[in-house]
């Protein structure tokens, strides 16, 4: 038969009828009931061939702690799953897998084959931990929400007892795992309370100190004794204004004895009394100074004076009186102070006397300074000079106490004025310090109170009573597979066999570029065929063609039979490892 390409013809006139469907499938049937028998025979071998697989579970229960936490706040709470996941890490950690399988004698048959990373691989994944959660009301916001209440374990192998002996092993490993990781991390709670509890003393202890030495050194400037210095400082500049009033009147009174002590003669020269020649000479000079104080040298006094000292001579020229002019000096000088109070430099007074008190100081200068050591002392033995003189010493020591308490009092007030200007740092210093350690004390506050939670939580830990880890349903001896499921693998397998042959005539009906029927040759041609004749086909080709589809038909029966009874045999035996 012609064939022709038809395939640059429009798209509408190519559509093919239900009919042509049909034929096409009918042209066709060899190829898709072989590829269809292939692909359900090859998902019937894989349903009975495969080798089964058994799972073994255990559930483990997560049990609420017997002591409620409202008792005891645990140190180790967390998330269930959290939890679990964590647990899970552990148990599944290389050297434990590792141990396991030397322990039951895994995976023998890779062990040539196979790297131990490739099998440690194998057995994670042979390894499954499932949550299982429950509607649970939160106490905390009174919402219902979900919670991992407890978790199963589990372990797949091709041989039942050794997936119920690993499981059991992995439940072990899991309730020793949760265990020791609550008592380890309460311990560890435990230990870090302590520590911190420990530098936070410490920490107290040097503020302490720090404070201790700063109330030492200058706890007389601290911000509460600020109203007592203000009061002490006023006090002492009270004080200090009554020393000055004091010592103005013990001043005043000394200058006002050293005059009178200067009008006075030391010596008595009362009717009756016979001085000697030495008192009389200690006179006779006292009386020249002052001569000479008001009158010139050539005065007739000041010459008569001084006769009568020249006359007297030599009774006492080898110490001249040192001591007694040094006396005429020291009231000549007070003389001075006190009219300089009064008058200017420029006053008469104060120009005689200065000229005077140079006088004297130059005969003292004259006088050899180791002559007076040979030389006897006469004391004054006029009453009213006497007691002149007494009174002023009198003044002059009471000048100086008040002089000492001045400088006292000026020392307090210094001091109380250096309180109160450093008061400012102090008061810095000490609230620093003070913010610091109260910060401190509190934080080593909590820490103890944690400390003691921490304590009493490890306490429950180490005695069981906290949250537990307990199994509730032990691993069993698995009676089916679970792997694979040969249901859905040959409903599978026939879903797939009649797609794939679909699939081949489809395929076959796009390469096979023939013509087919009076439409697709009238759709070739352009003109409808005057007739059609169909295929006659004769009586030799139409036996042959019975004698294959009956020898295919015998092969495939036989093929099915054999697939089947190796299944039957093999899944009431059973496949050992």
């Amino acid at each position: 038969m012609e064939t022709t390409d038809y395939l640059d013809y429009p798209e509408e006139q190519q559509s093919k009828s239900l009919s042509e469907y049909i034929s096409i499938l009918k042209r066709h049937k060899g190829k898709m009931l072989l590829t269809g028998f292939l692909v359900f025979l090859t998902s019937l071998c894989l349903a009975i061939f495969l080798p089964p697989t058994y799972t073994s579970t255990a559930t483990i229960l997560i049990e609420k702690p017997i002591i409620s936490n409202d008792l005891v706040d645990s140190t180790i709470s967390s998330y269930a799953e959290q939890q679990v996941q964590r647990i899970r890490q552990r148990v599944l950690s290389r050297p434990n897998l590792r141990r396991i399988i030397d322990k039951f004698q895994l995976y023998r048959d890779q062990l040539d084959s196979q790297t131990w990373s490739k099998i440690l691989k194998n057995m994670e994944t042979a390894i499954s931990v499932e949550m299982i959660s429950a509607d649970v009301l939160d106490p905390r916001s009174g919402r219902a929400t979900k919670a991992t209440i407890a978790f199963q374990v589990g372990f797949s192998n091709r041989s039942p007892e050794t997936s119920q002996r690993v499981t059991n092993e992995l439940v072990s490993l899991f309730l020793q795992e949760n265990l020791k990781e609550r008592t380890e991390s309460a311990e560890e709670a435990s230990s870090f309370f302590e520590r911190e509890a420990r530098k936070l003393r410490t920490r107290m202890e040097e503020l302490d100190n720090k404070l201790f030495i700063l109330k030492k050194e200058r706890g007389d400037s601290l911000p509460e004794f600020q109203q007592q210095n203000n009061r002490l400082l006023e006090r002492a500049y009270q004080r200090l204004e009554d020393i000055n009033s004091q010592y103005n009147k013990a001043y005043e009174r000394k200058i006002f004895l050293q005059s009178q002590l200067a009008q006075i003669t030391p010596y008595s020269s009362s009717p009756g009394v016979v001085l000697d020649d030495r008192t009389r000479l200690k006179m006779l000079q006292i009386e020249y100074s002052n001569l000479l104080s008001r009158y010139s040298p050539m005065h007739p006094d000041v010459i008569k004076v001084k006769t009568e000292i020249e006359s007297l001579g030599h009774a006492g020229d080898s110490a001249n009186n040192r001591q007694t002019l040094k006396l005429v000096l020291k009231e000549k000088r007070a003389q001075l102070a006190k009219l300089k109070e009064s008058y200017s430099t420029e006053h008469p007074d104060i120009i005689s006397l200065v000229k005077e008190i140079q006088n004297i100081e130059t005969q003292i200068a004259s006088i050899p300074a180791d002559a007076t050591q040979n030389t006897a002392s006469v004391d004054a033995d006029n009453p009213a000079y006497i007691q002149t003189q007494a009174q002023l010493k009198s003044s002059e020591l009471e000048i100086l106490a008040l002089e000492k308490s001045r400088k006292e009092q000026i020392k307090r007030i210094n001091n109380y004025e250096q309180r109160l200007r450093v008061s400012p740092d102090v008061e810095r210093q000490y609230n620093e310090l003070m913010r610091n350690y109260n910060s401190t004390k509190l934080q080593y506050e909590q820490i103890q109170s944690k400390q003691i939670s921490v304590n009493l939580a490890e306490s429950v830990e180490k005695s069981r009573k906290g949250e537990r880890y307990v199994m509730s349903e032990p691993p069993e001896l698995p009676e089916e597979p679970t792997k694979p499921n040969r249901k859905a693998i040959v409903a599978l397998g026939i879903l797939l066999s009649a797609a794939a042959a679909i699939a081949v005539a489809a395929l076959a009906e796009s390469l096979d570029q023939g013509i087919y029927g009076s439409r697709q040759l009238a759709i070739a041609s352009g003109e409808a065929p005057l007739s059609v004749i169909p295929y006659i086909e004769v009586s030799t080709r139409r036996i042959a063609k019975k004698k294959t589809r009956q020898r295919i038909f015998s092969v495939i029966l036989v093929l099915i039979l054999s697939v089947l009874s190796i299944g039957y045999y093999l899944l009431t035996k059973g496949i050992s490892n």
